[in-house]
């Protein structure tokens, strides 16, 4: 390959308007091809061989029967779809100059989608995740009653159709246009522009917020348990101290 872009495709990126520059050219260019092109496809294969390992470990017999490993072998899932749907794009773009994504109307407005669903879908597992160990600290005793296989069934398919209905727009918005996908018609540029923050809030702010606030109450949670039972035994020890005298 003669050229190569002056900068990776990122996943969320909608545009292809790029400057070619020779790749023996002594600059970052060179260097971002030569990671895309060595490193890529070890990535893929490490980050694959990985989340085939969790799923194995969460499917053994004493693990499946435990919410939390449930939601883990989703995430594996996800995370693999959000790794090829990332990775293979990039990688086929730094050893050959093609796109995928602009190989059809079609391409451009699915991996558009996928792009944005795999990555707030792995973010919001984790956010269902750190709810369950919130009610497995503040409330032991119904956590199993409250979190059970088929709740956490019912609470990652609604997740997942939520966030399908968000993302959906993706397939009227986008259009491929002179080797483009973006919003090409100007009823949906502002609304590009605005969906930036709004995936910005989906995807990531609100499930920060969310997993900082839960972590936040676990260990103020597990610090007042402490300290309470360290009182507790204190005041059993000397109750015992003085009935002895």
């Amino acid at each position: 390959m003669d050229t190569i872009t002056n900068r990776t495709l990122s996943s969320n990126e909608t545009s292809s308007n790029v400057t070619t520059i020779n790749i023996l050219d002594p600059n970052t260019s060179k260097l971002t091809y030569n990671i895309w092109l060595h490193g890529g496809i070890f990535l893929i294969v490490l980050g694959t061989i990985g989340n085939s390992l969790s799923l194995a470990v969460m499917m053994r017999k004493n693990l499946r029967r435990h919410t939390t490993a449930l939601y883990l072998m989703v995430l594996a899932v996800v995370d693999t779809a959000v790794l090829y749907n990332w990775f293979v794009r990039n990688w086929t773009y730094a050893i050959s100059g093609i796109d995928t994504r602009l190989l059809s109307v079609a391409s451009c407005k699915i991996h558009t989608f996928c792009s944005y669903f795999f990555v707030d879908f792995e973010s919001w597992i984790l956010v269902l995740v750190s709810f369950e160990r919130l009610f497995a600290v503040f409330a032991p005793h119904r956590v199993r009653n409250i979190f059970t296989k088929k709740s956490a069934i019912i609470q990652i398919t609604a997740t997942g159709v939520f966030l399908v209905i968000v993302n959906l727009h993706f397939f009227w918005t986008q259009d491929l246009e002179n080797g483009v996908c973006d919003a090409i018609e100007r009823r949906y540029m502002y609304f590009s522009r605005v969906w930036n923050w709004i995936d910005f809030v989906i995807c990531s702010f609100a499930p920060f917020a969310v997993m900082l606030s839960s972590n936040v109450a676990i260990i103020t949670r597990l610090v007042y348990l402490q300290k309470t039972k360290k009182q507790s035994s204190t005041n059993k020890r000397n109750n015992t101290m003085t009935l002895t005298l």
